[in-house]
């Protein structure tokens, strides 16, 4: 058997090797890319939580328990709409989390904020009413991730949301 190496096999090996380097160096630097990218994403949902006033302020009446806010003249207040928004942003973060668009690595930050406010008691009341709220009306509950992360994480005791 006769085998014989052509210049040409020898410049297209060559170039074979020279495309799955720059190949290879292309997803090393997209990766990279991407892991800054996701970085610079949760630092931004971080600082939300110490930028944004009206959370600021739903969380400082949560962290020290600094009034009885979950009554009667709760609903149609300016406090519920500050409430409404907060728990919209951690809902909105146990989405990212619940679909694995964030890793549980990426949830550390806002995680004990999220465990701090479900395991409030008035939050956790409020959570029900508003899950009872729509499964009479046949809809679904506006912070429905953040309140079925509650329930699989045991802050929400899955008969608590029961009438």
């Amino acid at each position: 058997m006769d085998f014989k190496i052509y210049t040409s096999d020898i410049i297209s090996i060559f170039a074979l090797i020279i495309s799955m380097t720059g190949g290879l160096f292309a997803f090393v630097q997209w990766k990279s890319n991407n892991r800054l990218k996701r970085a610079e994403f949760i630092r931004e949902l971080t600082e939300r939580l110490r930028t944004d006033e009206e959370i600021r302020e739903v969380m400082h009446i949560i962290d020290y328990k600094s009034k009885q806010w979950y009554n009667y003249d709760f609903h149609n207040s300016e406090f519920e709409y500050k409430m409404d928004k907060t728990l919209a942003f951690f809902s909105y973060v146990c989405y990212l989390f619940e679909f694995k668009i964030i890793s549980e690595k990426e949830l550390l930050p806002l995680h004990y904020a999220i465990n701090r406010t479900l395991k409030d008691n008035q939050v956790q009341e409020y959570l029900c009413f508003l899950n009872n709220y729509s499964n009479k009306n046949n809809t679904n509950m506006a912070f429905i991730y953040l309140f079925n992360y509650g329930i699989k994480r045991k802050i929400i005791k899955k008969d608590s949301n029961k009438t």
